[in-house]
């Protein structure tokens, strides 16, 4: 348990404000941050958690004044203990430590004596005016403490507001919007938004103030698939990359209405957001608009930014916003810089009503923005300020998520022209879209079977380990399709793990298949054959899937392609391979007749057999 005092005591309210609180802020350099500051507030809601940065722990308190008991939690989520009006808090962590009330509360007030500036936050402030009419309006300024392009830097934007009325309403900032819809103002219908932003009631004292310029490079296009340079939504998807310097936001505008502006304010474009890192950056674009449609065919202009210190100021179920809102970069002291406010109320602007002055609030900013001005400019509604309502319940802001955003710094690629096409065509029927003919395999889309090997090109594509664009893979003389089952599938004859149409010796008989097959003159064939069907033995299996070509029983691999008798035949096709006129199937030297193995007719006849092949020698 954090050990407290009671230094302040407990103390009646004066009018609805803490004695304290106008005790500590009459020296001008410490002030109770609470209730105080926002006058038209009624009620904080429980939902409301409520943080105070303790910078130094060693020498600061906080002291808590209120009509209500509040929970603290340590900046390590451990609870410090439940504390009553005019305690204080001794710290024993620096960073963030949290308020909880468990019901609503009106009065309540926060001090660090020693504090030169904010340090009052939340992510998630929730009002109850009690009432729509202008008298509850809340008019005062809120500071959203930003992302400066890395960890160590910073800015602040001040959310001028004047005329927030909505009865039970929420103040949230991020730098992103929601996700469902980035940028844009929508129906709450279970968006389940939460800010991830600080936002101070007084300038932060933490901040630095020292934001990055965001600088891109490298930023390119390309397809993820082969040699395509068209992206086919739902088949091939496209990649935008770009180079930062700086931790930021990136977004995708395409123009495509094609009137030469990239709006991030308006339906017409594509718009798309997200998270930049510090270095190479790959964003995969799938063809589909922030809607979820897909492109239609088409070339689009496309530009790549990323910013710096981006803040989306998004309320909830604010029905007015009369004069309006208007957004400065804090640079400390008096110095602030007017920045450009980009809103796109499409999706709400049915329940648009007329705002007191009689104009209608304008449904988006336009593409360039609509500029703050400078800092002591009027607040002047649909000039320099975001506005809408006219203080009763009805307004394009009831019910919905309104969002304002702008950035401190921004850069912008040059334009880069990306094509769409259908992915889904399919010109010759062979199951292989058009796309996929063109930037994968490199087969002709308008013929099923691009190089006419009997195979179509999505079964080799496939189904085969061919080649769609070789009608004969393996160089045998032997087309694909003659190679390959019917299914498109080739087999392995010789089962050595190398398929039919990849194998230039089929039945591994150590004869190539092309030898085989047709490294002979088209007359010798047999009428009505071919070489991938000529069986010269005629047992039911061609010459290439067959190990003894000749029948002869004596295998192709020991015969081999020699010609012993000098005939003209090599001897894995000649079943007289020895020219002694008897079939080899009888064996060299036994059986149909011949003599057996060491008897001297034996050896006669084969001596007979040698002369015979000397004679035909020499005759050649």
């Amino acid at each position: 348990m954090i050990a407290r005092t009671r230094a302040l005591a407990r103390r009646p309210f004066l009018l609805g404000v803490p004695l304290v609180a106008l005790t500590l802020g009459a020296s001008g350099v410490a002030h109770a941050e609470g209730s105080l500051d926002l006058p038209q507030v009624d009620f904080l809601m429980p939902q409301s958690a409520v943080y105070v940065d303790v910078l130094r722990d060693a020498t600061e308190v906080i002291v808590y004044t209120g009509d209500a008991d509040v929970d603290v939690i340590r900046p390590d989520g451990t609870a410090a203990g439940t504390f009553h009006s005019g305690d204080t808090i001794n710290p024993d962590q620096s960073g963030a430590w949290r308020f909880v009330w468990s019901a609503r509360i009106a009065h309540w007030d926060l001090t660090v004596p020693s504090a030169t500036g904010g340090r009052m936050w939340s992510d998630d402030w929730r009002f109850d005016s009690s009432s729509f009419g202008p008298s509850s309006a809340l008019s005062r300024s809120f500071y959203a403490l930003v992302n400066g392009g890395s960890t160590d830097r910073d800015g602040v934007i001040e959310i001028k507001a004047e005329g927030l009325g909505g009865y039970l309403y929420r103040v949230e900032a991020s730098n992103r919007g929601l996700l469902s819809a980035p940028g844009r103002s929508v129906p709450d219908v279970g968006q389940g938004y939460h800010g991830n932003l600080a936002v101070y009631i007084r300038p932060p004292e933490s901040a630095s103030l020292n934001p990055l310029t965001p600088t891109l490079q490298n930023v390119d296009f390309s397809v993820d698939a082969g040699s395509c340079t068209a992206m086919a939504p739902g088949l091939y998807d496209g990649a935008f990359t770009f180079d930062s310097n700086v931790e930021g936001a990136w977004h995708l505008v395409c123009d495509l209405d094609g009137d030469g502006t990239f709006n991030v304010a308006g339906d017409e474009d594509l718009h798309l957001t997200g998270a930049a890192t510090n270095g190479a950056n790959r964003v995969t674009f799938d063809g589909k608009d922030q809607f979820g449609d897909t492109l239609a065919p088409g070339t689009y202009d496309c530009r790549v930014s990323l910013s710096v210190g981006e803040l989306h100021y998004v309320v909830r179920d604010m029905e007015t916003l009369y004069p309006g809102v208007r957004l400065f970069e804090y640079q400390g002291g008096n110095t602030r810089r007017g920045l450009s406010m980009f809103w796109n109320d499409e999706a709400v602007a049915a329940g648009d009503v007329l705002l007191p002055n009689g104009e209608a609030s304008l449904v988006t900013s336009g593409a360039a923005g609509l500029s703050s001005g400078a800092y002591n400019q009027a607040t002047d509604p649909n000039g320099n300020s975001r506005a809408w309502g006219n203080f009763s319940g009805v307004s394009k802001g009831n019910n919905a998520w309104m969002d304002t955003f702008t950035w401190l710094g921004l850069a912008t690629s040059a334009t880069l022209t990306i094509e769409v096409v259908d992915g889904t065509v399919d010109g010759d029927g062979d199951t292989l879209f058009d796309v996929q003919e063109t930037c994968v395999t490199g087969t002709d889309p308008v013929k099923a079977d691009s190089d006419e090997d009997g195979l179509r090109d999505d079964v080799e594509f496939f189904h085969s380990p061919s080649d769609p664009l070789n009608p004969d893979s393996d160089g045998d003389c032997l087309l694909d399709g003659a190679e390959s089952r019917a299914d498109g599938s080739s087999g392995d004859y010789d089962a050595d793990g190398l398929a039919d149409s990849l194998d230039d010796d089929d039945d591994g008989d150590g004869i190539p298949t092309l030898t085989e097959t047709c490294d002979r003159p088209a007359s010798e064939y047999p009428e009505g054959t071919s070489p991938a069907d000529y069986d010269l033995d005629d047992d039911g299996h061609p010459n290439n899937k067959d190990r003894d070509d000749d029948g002869d029983h004596h295998a192709d691999a020991d015969e081999g392609t020699g010609d012993g008798d000098f005939d003209g035949v090599p001897a894995y096709l000649d079943p007289d391979e020895i020219g002694n006129g008897t079939d080899g199937t009888a064996g060299y030297f036994g059986g149909g007749g011949c003599a057996t193995p060491g008897s001297s007719s034996g050896a006669v006849a084969a001596l007979a057999a040698l002369l015979v092949a000397l004679r035909r020698r020499r005759a050649s």
